[in-house]
């Protein structure tokens, strides 16, 4: 009688932990979102050409300064209701302690206004020619954020030589750029940033180009979802984000760019950027919209 029950109770728990593990690879995917610089920059429609996308990341700050209050708030108003979650970003500077901690004042009142709870923090270059240790500005920028707004995950979309195991403590995500036009470029640069270092692989998700044609280069594009077919090339981006298993993939960015609109309407090589993210969904066995 024990023996049984033992018995019956091992090939339940085992059953169990399986189908755990099943549901575990069923609903695991990135979260798919859209860097949006300015409103004018957008199409008509643009907020029904969302499709598989999670969410949006809307310019909202410069420095310490409130970006295009009203383009944003349009931009905002128009997501309303929709299940497309928005995000905030902004280029920061952040070149001495107490300016990381007055951007950070800022962010956090910006974020409160607008309802924003994940905010990426984009360093420019002065981050670097700053006072002190661009890693040690960045740990103020984002202990003062945390303080004044808990509930904001932030994101450390920033220059990767500069980025440090202990920044890793104080934001929530690695956000490194990964942009090229070739695909071996576009291939090398996913795999050693979700090598694990200095942000752990779990929390780090890759920042893309949408695919647009170089105008400069003949025969180039600034990002691949799919490969040319041969086995000896790269992988295209779908096969990149099943290999390497980004939390989120951030492609930069929406609107009209040297005249293409990749959210609007694709290309020779990449179809548009709903389409895209369909592509990759379909490569990880996941429905898309």
């Amino acid at each position: 009688m024990g023996r049984s029950f033992l018995n019956n109770f091992i090939a339940h728990l085992a059953r169990r932990i399986e189908e755990d593990c099943n549901k575990s690879e069923e609903v695991w995917r990135p979260t798919f979102i859209l860097t949006i610089w300015r409103e004018s920059q957008l199409a008509d429609g643009w907020e029904d050409s969302l499709a598989n996308f999670d969410a949006v990341s809307i310019k909202i700050m410069d420095g310490v300064k409130p970006y295009d209050h009203k383009g944003v708030e349009s931009m905002v108003s128009k997501l309303k209701g929709s299940p497309i979650d928005v995000h905030g970003w902004g280029y920061h500077y952040c070149q001495e302690p107490a300016r990381a901690r007055d951007e950070a004042i800022a962010v956090a009142m910006r974020c409160e206004e607008l309802g924003i709870t994940h905010y990426h923090w984009n360093a420019e270059r002065h981050w670097k020619e700053g006072v002190g240790t661009p890693s040690d500005n960045a740990i103020v920028f984002a202990e003062e954020l945390k303080k004044l707004a808990p509930k904001v995950m932030l994101y450390a979309n920033c220059f990767v030589s500069l980025t440090t195991k202990e920044m890793s403590r104080h934001f929530d995500y690695f956000e490194p750029m990964c942009y090229g036009t070739k695909r071996k470029t576009i291939a090398s640069k996913v795999a050693k940033r979700m090598s694990g270092k200095p942000f752990p692989a779990v929390r780090t998700g890759v920042m893309v180009g949408t695919g647009r044609v170089n105008d400069k280069v003949d025969g180039q594009y600034w990002g691949y979802v799919s490969p040319p077919g041969k086995e000896s090339e790269p992988l295209g981006l779908a096969q990149l984000v099943k290999v390497h298993s980004p939390c989120f993939v951030n492609f930069f960015r929406a609107g009209s760019i040297d005249g293409q609109d990749m959210g609007m309407s694709g290309n020779e090589v990449n179809p548009k950027l709903s389409e895209q993210v369909g592509i990759i969904l379909d490569h990880l066995g996941q429905a898309q919209v």
